[in-house]
């Protein structure tokens, strides 16, 4: 359940690898029903619950044996998080977990380095509605992560302040961005306890 869509995908691992079965994707926009307030609007609630009613049709003809929701940064900022919870799993008929951004970038990290193996370093960006994740990985496994949640806030203020203020506004989030990159990298390259900088 994400900031502008929310997605289900019903797959099957055999023999180690990811078939899928089913995907839908339902444009809901729930982040840009957060007011002034931080409170989730009645308007934006009702388009999460038409969706979840919908997914839960899905799910009880397809009878899947694992069922997993979570709810991403919207959610995660909700003031009123709680009461579009109750509806929201009365809706799906499922619990719904409001995962963490470290959890959500692990579980991003996961999907790509699975369905696209390699034994490379990688860096793993996915832009999002209200957040954007950075991951720095080996193989499958992610070494270090950095959540930004700037973007939207930069967005609402091209909007109201016009073209100037866009220019100088994507120019700073463009910076922010590459300064979470090298940040990243030197998380990644620092070196672990036990190891010497004259080592050859």
């Amino acid at each position: 359940m994400g900031s502008n869509s929310f997605r289900l995908e019903i797959g099957q691992v055999q023999d180690g690898r990811y078939r899928r079965h089913l995907y839908l994707k339902e444009t809901v926009r729930l982040g840009a029903g957060l007011d002034i307030d931080g409170m989730l609007t009645e308007e934006a609630t009702e388009r999460g619950l038409r969706c979840l009613s919908s997914f839960a049709q899905t799910l009880k003809s397809s009878a899947p044996m694992q069922v997993r929701a979570v709810a991403t940064q919207t959610l995660r900022e909700a003031r009123n998080r709680d009461q579009f919870l109750l509806r929201a799993e009365a809706a799906l008929g499922h619990p719904i977990e409001v995962i963490s951004g470290r959890e959500e970038a692990r579980l991003i990290y996961t999907g790509v380095a699975f369905l696209q193996p390699s034994t490379k370093p990688r860096l793993v960006i996915d832009i999002g509605g209200r957040s954007t994740e950075m991951i720095l990985g080996d193989g499958r496994a992610p070494r270090v992560a950095a959540l930004s949640t700037e973007q939207q806030a930069a967005l609402q203020e091209i909007a109201i302040t016009g073209l100037k203020a866009q220019k100088e506004r994507l120019a700073a989030y463009t910076a922010q961005a590459r300064f979470a990159v090298a940040q990243l990298y030197d998380r990644a390259t620092e070196p672990k306890e036990g190891d010497h900088a004259d080592k050859p």
